[in-house]
This record gives structure tokens, C-alpha cells and sequence, in this order.
């Protein structure tokens, strides 16, 4: 019983390794196996003396040196065929490091291109502009009804610590039944240089009803009319938006004249 098991896990084996062969490597297997067996016979022919096999086929010991020729010939294809695989593993190797070393490269550069970025955006990002649409609540103690007028506009501020220019702030028309309060601000600047108390422009309405949609929408509306250009100290152009967005502008943003 345990001999009939040990059998069937041998045939199991071999028919598993045999599946999983090259046509061309059962082949050499067949053969070589045959040659094998030719080997083993002739040598017992030869031990033997065998008259037949020496007289009307040639000497035992020729058929012998055959059969080892052929055999080194097969072996010989199967050892190129080893190192021709040996050599497929080392080239896989040498892309796959290849590749590494490339998207290595790859992340490297994406990360000063981020830096870079960031350093660019520095001056962008301390220029501050900002918009407001908010109704203050009606107090019991309120004079009169225009305390609790909609209130709305934008501030612009540059702190200090460069030199910026043609910095123009952009505004839209002011909406009907609103009214500008207090003096309309320098919306236009030549160069200036931002020192201690840097640049601050305020433009302030007031007003009843908000001409354009619900008057929740008043500030998003207010975001998308207005916005200001300049020329950072590096000498980027820049246009941000009253909702906080910026982009870098390629056309000459012009010399603005002092109003």
C-alpha cells in the first residue's frame, strides 16, 4: 500500500513537471531520455562482447561515442537555453532598476516643481483682498432704518515687505440704489514700495435692496466682479480675485497713472 502511494506521488510529480515544459524542452527531454537508454543498452552490449552488434552494425564502443556526441549536442542547447533565460532575468533587472531610477527622477522633480511653485506664490499670497455683503441686525435702540442698510464692498491690503507695481484694483459700477460711503478709494498705483503701514483701500456701499438675485448671493457676486492686478517684486504678474483666487497673468499688465 505505502510502495503503490509512493508510486503514484512519483507519476504525479513527473506528469506535473512534464506540463509545465517547453515543446521544445520535452523534446530534448524525449531525446535525451532515449539516448540514455541507447547509452545503458550499448554499455551492456559492450561489457558482453556482443558479436552481432560488432559485426553488422560497427563496434559497440563507435555507437557509444555517437550517442555522447549527441547527447553533449542536446545538452548544449539546453545549457544555451538556460543562460539565455539567465539573461532574460538579468535585462528584466536592469529595466525594472531602470524604471525605478527614472520615477525616482520623476517624483524628484515634481517636488522642486512644487517648491518652486510655492516660493513663486509667496508674493501673491500676502496680498490680501477681501469682500463683504452683510446686513447688520435691527437693535431696539437704532435712530433710524438706514442702521440696518445692506452693507457691501471690499478691502484691499498689502502688508509690508516689497516693492509691487502697476497695482490696479478693479471694481464694478455700484449697483443701483446703493450708494459709495465715505471717499472712493486709490484703485490705481504706479509703483510703490509697501513699508511699514503697507497699502489699505477700502470701498464701502450701502443700500436697501440688492438689484442682482437673492441678496445671499450679494458677496458671491461681489467676489466675481472684483479684482486686482500687479507685478510682484520678482516681476510676475498676478490677477486675484475678491474670492481668494489667483492666477499668473503673461500679457503686460500696463503702467497705471495715479488717480
Amino acid at each position: 500500500m505505502g510502495q503503490t502511494y509512493v508510486v503514484k506521488k512519483f507519476a504525479h510529480a513527473v506528469v506535473e513537471i512534464w506540463a509545465k515544459r517547453t515543446g521544445l524542452e520535452q523534446i530534448l527531454l524525449l531525446v535525451s531520455v532515449f539516448l540514455l537508454c541507447s547509452i545503458v543498452v550499448l554499455l551492456v552490449m559492450l561489457r558482453r562482447d556482443s558479436a552481432p552488434m560488432a559485426t553488422e552494425w560497427g563496434p559497440v564502443a563507435s555507437w557509444a561515442g555517437v550517442v555522447v556526441t549527441f547527447l553533449g549536442f542536446f545538452g548544449a542547447i539546453a545549457a544555451l537555453k538556460v543562460q539565455r533565460a539567465a539573461v532574460d532575468v538579468t535585462v528584466e533587472q536592469h529595466n525594472t532598476a531602470k524604471e525605478d531610477t527614472a520615477r525616482a527622477k520623476e517624483v524628484e522633480a515634481e517636488k522642486a516643481e512644487r517648491e518652486a511653485q510655492q516660493i513663486k506664490e509667496q508674493a501673491v499670497s500676502v496680498v490680501l483682498l477681501k469682500v463683504f455683503a452683510s446686513r447688520p441686525a435691527k437693535s431696539s435702540g437704532a435712530i433710524c432704518d438706514n442702521q440696518t442698510e445692506l452693507v457691501a464692498g471690499c478691502t484691499l491690503s498689502i502688508p509690508q515687505g516689497g516693492r509691487y507695481k502697476h497695482v490696479k484694483l478693479t471694481l464694478p459700477e455700484v449697483p443701483k440704489g446703493f450708494r459709495v460711503v465715505g471717499s472712493p478709494p486709490r484703485t490705481n498705483f504706479d509703483e510703490i514700495t509697501v513699508r511699514i503701514s503697507g497699502v489699505n483701500a477700502l470701498w464701502r456701499l450701502r443700500g436697501e435692496d440688492w438689484p442682482y438675485g437673492p441678496e445671499s448671493q450679494a458677496e458671491n457676486w461681489l467676489a466675481e466682479q472684483i479684482f486686482v492686478t500687479f507685478t510682484d517684486p520678482s516681476g510676475i504678474n498676478w490677477k486675484l480675485y475678491g474670492n481668494g483666487k489667483f492666477t499668473e497673468i503673461y500679457e503686460n499688465v500696463g503702467t497705471s497713472s495715479p488717480n
